[in-house]
């Protein structure tokens, strides 16, 4: 028996580090499914909040086991979330944009016929904090698909520029508020 074709997506098997993997990254995304779209990038925004975690906390004088117990206390993606907000490495809107993300992630993970188009994937859509401003004729869950693409592309952008910073200069950049975005001007990926 053969074994399926796997998609490789560059840049994923480590965490992106800049606008040119993340540009790497998200072509790889072209062609997947909503369902893998969704898997995919939550994964490495999942690996990318982690990583500004990292950068900020002091595990210097950590020994082994205290680094692992810190790895086993930032595995949950809300944790995480909520962590970095107390640091003041993400600020509010962009907190309930990563829950909402993540409560779609988990729907998309934990029900085999999940989709853009159910109502549980649309209440998490109506949490995200992003308004388009164009009239396209879509269908809705093109729609729903479209504020998801939108909010996690830019949150990836947004926390690989935070950690570059982070690592540069100790400071954290400005954060997101809600968009308001023209889809006919700003591409997703």
């Amino acid at each position: 028996m053969r074994e399926p074709k796997q998609s490789y997506i560059p840049g994923f098997e480590r965490v992106l580090s800049d606008a040119a993997e993340l540009n790497t990254f998200t072509q790889g995304l072209r062609d997947e499914s909503p369902r893998a779209v969704v898997l995919i990038t939550m994964c490495a925004l999942d690996r990318l909040l982690g990583k500004l975690l990292k950068i900020r906390l002091d595990t210097s004088d950590m020994n082994s086991k205290q680094k692992r117990d810190l790895d086993g206390a930032l595995k949950n993606f809300t944790s995480k979330t909520a962590l970095a907000q107390g640091l003041g490495l993400v600020g509010k809107t962009e907190a309930v944009s990563l829950i909402a993300l993540n409560e779609i992630r988990n729907k998309f993970a934990h029900a085999w016929d999940a989709s853009f188009e159910t109502d549980k994937i649309f209440e998490a859509c109506e949490k995200l904090p992003i308004t388009f401003t164009d009239e396209l004729e879509q269908s809705v869950d093109q729609l729903r698909y479209d504020k998801f693409r939108y909010t996690v592309g830019g949150l990836l952008r947004d926390v690989i520029s935070r950690c570059s910073m982070l690592e540069e200069t100790g400071e954290v950049l400005a954060f997101s508020d809600a968009q308001r975005l023209h889809r006919q001007h700003v591409r997703p990926w």
